[in-house]
């Protein structure tokens, strides 16, 4: 009988041996639980947070909801934790529902404490790393927004975007849109030369200067200047347009049997006319076509409810952009249309729509011409739209079907 008891104790002891070296091996390196003080009240339930203060009338109490004042006679007791614990409690808590402010508040006061400091410091770096990404989040949101009213030409909404940025960022010792601001001025430089106001020019070439400009392509503006004002000059100087690009026949030709492997059927002047401004313009030619049959489907007399006209549905505010004087003459449409959709091309940077690496960017540019720049940069990407993202997937279909026709009938 002894040898059996003497074995369960034995038993019992290495089974109790081991649970506690398991529990303590388990807890160590995991974080450490945070307690709170709790104010237990009366009426039941108690609420977690940080005492501030009681006399005799109230008790002052902090939660995760904000502070909270109760009637003495409410409270039945108040458990303190330990110095800073409840401090780092509130710090820990703001950070993961990101109330950035707060939390820095608590995590400051919590660092006051050795046994605390460690994480609270912890809590701050968190805090740092978060705005930092939020900052960068903002900029680049910023950048869109402005490099969508420089496209559209709305260059006086772009300098109040600059100047409001500025006075909202912290570091003021150094103007961080000083790049932007000079290319908007140049550009305002330019637009005052066209129309012979050489004061304007001069205004804005100054302030480009000062935001640091003085490129070769200033100082040939700057020359310029001088240079109508010492002749008198009072002519708008002109350039020609560049000759239209040779179109050689073995290129229609490929056009044609793409056009043709997507069960498409367009008559050949149309379809010299949108091959001949294409490549004026810079545009891979089987672009500039799947854009006009999802837009029209090639019909030149195509008009929509909200005023889009002709073959690549211009509205009238791009037309005029464009310099189109007739929406619904078919070359002045295509050019006007190519024209515009080379711009946004180069404003998503798409250096190449055929590439699989420029896929997403060709899709911003498509998205563009659908909707409009500004609901780009509104919703930083494609936006929410049926009908956008409808039309992006049907011009990207049909263009890299037609691509592969083409590349397929090349030899080897």
């Amino acid at each position: 009988m002894k040898s059996t008891v003497t074995w369960l104790f034995g038993w019992r002891a290495r089974v109790i041996t081991v649970l506690v070296i398991a529990f303590a091996l388990g807890g160590a390196g995991t974080e450490i639980s945070l307690h709170p003080d709790l104010l237990h009240l009366k009426d039941a339930g108690a609420l977690e947070g940080h005492f501030i203060s009681e006399d005799a009338r109230e008790v002052v109490f902090f939660t995760l909801g904000g502070e909270v004042r109760l009637p003495r006679a409410r409270v039945d007791r108040v458990d303190r934790s330990a110095d800073g614990e409840s401090e780092l409690f509130l710090g820990r808590g703001f950070l993961d529902r990101k109330v950035l402010e707060s939390a820095e508040t608590w995590f400051q006061s919590a660092s006051r404490y050795a046994k605390w400091k460690s994480g609270a410091e912890q809590g701050l770096a968190e805090i740092a790393e978060i705005r930092n990404q939020q900052e960068v989040e903002q900029r680049q949101l910023q950048e869109k927004r402005l490099a969508t009213l420089i496209f559209e030409g709305d260059y006086d909404a772009g300098l109040r975007a600059i100047d409001k940025w500025s006075k909202q960022e912290k570091v003021q010792e150094e103007d961080q849109w000083a790049g932007h601001r000079a290319k908007i001025h140049f550009l305002l430089a330019k637009n005052a030369v066209d129309h012979l106001d050489y004061r304007r020019a001069d205004y804005h070439l100054k302030r480009a200067q000062d935001a640091g400009m003085s490129d070769e392509e200033w100082r040939h503006l700057r020359a310029e200047v001088d240079r109508r004002r010492r002749t008198g000059y009072t002519d708008i100087a002109k350039e020609q347009p560049p000759a239209p690009a040779p179109v050689q026949a073995a290129k229609r030709l490929d056009i044609e049997k793409a056009i043709e492997s997507v069960g498409l059927e367009v008559s050949a002047s149309l379809l010299t006319l949108a091959e001949e401004h294409a490549l004026q313009a810079g545009i891979d030619p089987l672009l500039v076509c799947a854009v006009i049959q999802a837009e029209s489907a090639w019909n030149p007399k195509a008009q929509s409810p909200k005023g889009a006209q002709g073959l690549m549905q211009l509205m009238p505010v791009t037309a005029r952009e464009m310099g189109v004087s007739d929406p619904l003459d078919p070359s002045e449409n295509i050019k006007g249309g190519t024209g515009y959709l080379k711009g946004l091309l180069d404003l998503y940077g798409v250096e190449n729509p055929a590439s699989p690496g420029d896929e997403s960017n060709l899709q911003l540019a498509l998205g563009a011409y659908n909707a409009g720049p500004a609901r780009i940069a509104q919703y930083n990407g494609l936006p929410p739209f049926e009908e956008t993202r409808s039309y992006v997937q049907r011009v990207t279909r049909l263009y890299r079907e037609m691509t592969v026709a083409t590349t397929a009938r090349k030899p080897s």
